[in-house]
């Protein structure tokens, strides 16, 4: 069994991550996406903004299932997983024919779903660390499986995307190229904004209500808004005293 975290199995945290984004979530940043790409020139109908931000919060955590993050389990460090789940998602944006700019957007939200801790200036540089690697054998039957939660139908080739291998090289390409996006083309990193914050929220939710140690009092403030919905996000809505980093 493949970890997301002692304890919390990474085909569980895949679907209850999206579980928790398409209850608070969907509907709402759909919409906003699906709009405000058209002011960008991208006709992405609202269907099509839906399966490409489903897929990415599906698979924002696949980069974990890498061999060298589960040979050492017992004592756990994913440090950088987001740039392998970055990588693994932008080339199922091309499978699925996602336009390239809601590829970029949804890229962009999987590789700084981390924000709090990791910005894209220091994941520039410290994918310098990155060695590469192999998924283990049963990342693709997790990540079809969290792919069919968020209903997108796996393509053949995800079956070869997850068997080859990752190189740093790949890595860096991607890394650089979304940061010169992201300089160049502001609306572009405001865009990404629009996912990332939610797929972020949608991550500490579920990890908060899986792993040992949680939840803190930053997060049971979060699980009472959850449970709320939407009715919980108000401006009487008390902030927490404390908070906790995301959990990596």
């Amino acid at each position: 069994m493949l970890i997301a975290w002692p304890g919390h199995p990474l085909e569980a945290h895949l679907k209850g991550t999206l579980r928790v984004y398409r209850k608070l979530f969907e509907k709402h940043i759909t919409q906003a996406v699906a709009h405000r790409l058209k002011h960008q020139g991208d006709e992405a109908s609202l269907s099509e903004a839906k399966e490409a931000i489903a897929a990415a919060v599906a698979l924002h955590d696949i980069g974990k299932a890498m061999k060298h993050y589960q040979t050492r389990a017992h004592k756990p460090s994913f440090y950088l997983h987001e740039l392998y789940s970055a990588h693994t998602y932008s080339k199922l944006a091309k499978l699925l024919d996602i336009s390239p700019l809601l590829s970029d957007i949804c890229t962009l939200a999987v590789v700084l779903h981390h924000h709090s801790m990791r910005s894209l200036g220091t994941l520039a540089i410290e994918s310098k660390r990155i060695t590469g690697g192999s998924y283990h054998p049963e990342a693709h039957s997790i990540a079809a499986e969290a792919l069919k939660e968020a209903e997108v139908k796996p393509p053949p080739e995800l079956e070869d995307i997850m068997a080859n291998p990752v190189h740093q090289a790949d890595i860096r390409e991607l890394i650089a190229k979304l940061t010169r996006e992201a300089r160049t083309k502001p609306g572009k990193m405001k865009l990404a904004t629009l996912v990332t914050g939610p797929l972020s929220i949608s991550d500490v939710i579920d990890a908060s209500q899986n792993r040992r140690g949680w939840p803190t009092a930053f997060t049971k403030h979060i699980q009472k808004v959850y449970q709320g919905g939407y009715r919980g996000l108000s401006a009487n809505t008390p902030s927490p005293q404390s908070h906790s980093p995301t959990p990596i």
